[in-house]
């Protein structure tokens, strides 16, 4: 504000206000006070973003010294975005490099470069270790897409696993039974035409049958027990079959859950990464 009064002071000396009227005057001084409101907003406006930089960088510290790197470096970079402050860049790749997000670390060390003055002595060390991020990422991303590849490539295996003994004899055993019940059926059917047939012929009570029915009614009779018996076996051959098929499958699921499995893992060395297998 001293600056402001400097301001009134210079306009008090350059406009006499002797014989200019109080309304005049009133004038002037709220010509200054909208002269001057954007820059006092602009300065409250600043003094906010600061503030909420300063909120992002203690997360940020607080999320590092956690050791959730990722979550540090995206606060990191909030922080910067608010303040444009350089030195949180460094702050963020290191955070990034340390989560093994090679590409996210990179991209805030080039942001920082940006930054730097030319022919600064930092410049040529800061490049190097540039150009060992993108070799880290490029590694990264081919381990990633040859997982991808071995995850895609044992896809088939799992949604149409292989069937142990158990399994195939539960086919076997199941097929049998489908087909006695089909049996069962057939022969159902035609033991319930002879028999209508007959009572059409000999009446209800079957007591006015014409002579050689009583063939017939010996075949009705034969087919009826015929479709009850593989009835019976056809029941118990699918669902003995279905038991031997469920039995198979779990076993077949407990041996996959046991198998041993590769998966991406942070590491020592150059690039920071190693294949892990599970047990």
């Amino acid at each position: 504000m001293s600056s402001g009064h400097s301001l009134m002071r210079k306009i008090a000396r350059q406009t006499p206000l002797r014989g200019v009227s109080f309304t005049l005057r009133s004038v002037l001084c709220g010509a200054f006070f909208v002269l001057m409101a954007p820059s006092m907003n602009a300065a409250a406006e600043s003094d906010e973003r600061d503030e909420r930089a300063r909120t992002h960088f203690l997360a940020g510290s607080s999320y590092f010294e956690e050791g959730r790197y990722r979550e540090a470096g995206t606060q990191f970079m909030e922080s910067y975005r608010l303040s444009s402050r350089p030195p949180l860049l460094l702050n963020a790749a290191m955070a990034f490099e340390r989560a093994g997000e090679f590409e996210e670390a990179h991209e805030a060390l080039t942001k920082y470069l940006e930054h730097l003055p030319e022919g600064s002595d930092e410049a040529p060390a800061l490049r190097a270790r540039i150009r060992n991020l993108e070799e880290r990422a490029e590694e990264k991303r081919r381990l990633e897409a040859e997982l991808a590849e071995a995850r895609k490539a044992r896809e088939p295996e799992r949604s149409a696993p292989k069937l142990g003994w158990m399994g195939w004899s539960g086919v076997g055993a199941g097929s049998a039974g489908v087909a006695s019940l089909v049996a069962s059926l057939a022969t159902g059917l035609k033991a319930s035409s002879i028999h209508g047939s007959l009572e059409e012929v000999c009446g209800p009570s079957g007591q006015i049958c014409p002579v050689g029915s009583q063939a017939d009614a010996d075949r009705g009779r034969r087919l009826s027990r015929v479709s009850t018996g593989t009835l019976i076996a056809g029941a118990a051959l699918a669902a003995g079959g279905a038991i031997l098929l469920i039995l198979d499958l779990k076993v077949k699921k407990g041996e996959d859950q046991s198998a041993s499995a590769w998966r991406l893992d942070a590491g020592p060395g150059e690039l920071g990464l190693s294949l892990r297998r599970d047990f």
